[in-house]
């Protein structure tokens, strides 16, 4: 007669509707509780329950597999499935995901998109593997890549029951993950991180990540965290202090400071050389190791926690290592040393170099490279020296060498660096009281990503 009007599926009265779920198990519910549901609305279109059906059909799909708050839908569903004579799919619905009060998971809990979690920086293999074990288990298997999963995973062996989301084990997860992950891969994503955030560095500093990147991944949970340990060793400049790095750098230890790097820059610049030289100075000196390494630490990362002393100054050398040539003075190679051990001459130089009380003008002159008499080592020794001279806040002045102004002219160099480390050189004392992370405006300087 003209009326608006719907149209109805009519449910059976009588019986049951089983459903053999691939989680659940079988699930049966009394037809007498299913009502007619509406088809097709008043204005001819269809509803969700209807046009869903049509749809998994027309695209042959065999599997649904979706949270178990739609199982009471699923029966209403296999009404249509049933009236049309189509086979049913197999059903799996799987637990909610809650969080740690038990509640369904919400943005109050955390992060609860992907998108939240990369931002946060976590590894894609890490969260799907938390994910994937939320639900589901191999006996005693925590770690479970990608490939072990594939091989290894039932829908059948996913439990019933809800679980709850654990952010201090996701991040646990993380890190182990990080701990696999290639030096190369952790890098190029560290070294975006630090560009978003604006850390100025140029390809010296991107080289020291990498060689560093080895000993950061084993203390950092996530990629921000090892992007933020990783932000000194990248900076052109002076490391911005932390409170209690600033506390370490007493009177005592910035004139330790001082007499150390005069010591450093006879040593050969390899890990395992560089530590068992610290560990000479401290004999020499009669103090335990942590009281030369604790402040060296603050000096050049302006943290009181990094990675392994030997590897900081290894790796913000920032050059390969340099080995002396036969017949040449200056100490033997690591390999003629591994042989050998160190040599009386060595163990002489090692003691004169601990013993001196300061650094000179002429010793300070010869370490910045003014010099005509270099150690071996100058060039990685170089940075890490006026390093330790501008936490001491001793002022002096150096001149880049001719192969840096030629590489900055050409513009190919990492000029940054080299205007960072002469704006270093020629801090007055008082900037370790009010220290800045960015070079003046005036000297020319590049961040390269």
């Amino acid at each position: 007669e003209g009326k608006p009007y719907v149209i109805r599926i009519k449910a059976p009265l009588e019986g049951e509707t089983v459903i053999e779920d691939l989680v659940q198990g079988e699930v049966r519910v009394g037809n007498a509780e299913l009502d007619d549901m509406i088809i097709l609305r008043s204005d001819g279109t269809p509803t969700y329950l209807h046009a869903v059906v049509v749809d998994d059909r027309d695209m042959a799909i065999t599997h649904v597999i979706r949270g178990d708050d739609h199982l009471t839908n699923t029966f209403r569903q296999c009404m249509v499935y049933d009236a049309m004579g189509w086979h049913r799919p197999h059903f799996a619905h799987i637990p909610l995901i809650h969080g740690a009060d038990g509640t369904k998971l919400s943005k109050r809990h955390g992060a609860v998109s992907v998108l939240d979690f990369r931002d946060q920086g976590y590894l894609p293999e890490a969260v799907n593997n938390y994910l994937l074990r939320l639900g589901w288990g191999h006996g005693d298997e925590e770690v479970v890549p990608h490939d072990r999963a594939v091989e290894l995973f039932d829908i059948k062996d996913v439990g019933r029951s809800a679980s709850r989301m654990d952010y201090a084990k996701l991040t646990h997860l993380n890190a182990v993950y990080l701990r696999q992950t290639d030096d190369e891969r952790l890098t190029k994503e560290v070294l975006e991180l630090l560009a978003r955030r604006g850390v100025l560095f140029g390809t010296d500093g991107a080289k020291r990540v990498g060689m560093l990147m080895p000993d950061l991944k084993e203390r950092a949970r996530t990629l921000e965290e090892l992007a933020g340990a990783a932000a000194f060793v990248a900076h052109e400049g002076p490391p911005a202090m932390e409170e209690k790095a600033l506390a370490l750098l007493t009177p005592e230890a910035k004139e330790r400071l001082q007499n150390l790097a005069e010591f450093l820059a006879e040593a050969p610049w390899e890990k395992a050389e560089l530590e068992q030289w610290l560990r000479d100075y401290a004999d020499v000196k009669g103090v335990k190791l942590g009281q030369v390494a604790q402040p060296l630490r603050a000096a050049l990362s302006g943290s009181t926690t990094s990675p392994p002393i030997n590897s900081v100054l290894w790796a913000l050398g920032g050059s390969s290592p340099r080995r002396s040539e036969s017949g040449r003075g200056g100490p033997q190679p690591p390999a003629m040393r591994q042989a050998s051990g160190p040599t009386r001459s060595m163990r002489a130089k090692r003691s004169q170099a601990a013993s001196a009380p300061t650094i000179s003008s002429s010793q300070a002159s010869r370490i910045a490279g003014a010099g005509s008499s270099m150690p071996r080592n100058s060039g990685t020794a170089r940075r890490v020296t006026m390093m330790l001279r501008s936490a001491c806040g001793v002022a002096s002045a150096v001149s880049p060498s001719a192969a840096a102004i030629a590489s900055m002219k050409a513009g190919k160099s990492d000029t940054c660096n080299v205007a960072a480390v002469a704006w270093t050189c020629c801090m007055p004392t008082s900037r370790a009281a009010a220290p800045s992370n960015r070079p003046p405006t005036s000297a020319p300087h590049s961040a390269t990503a």
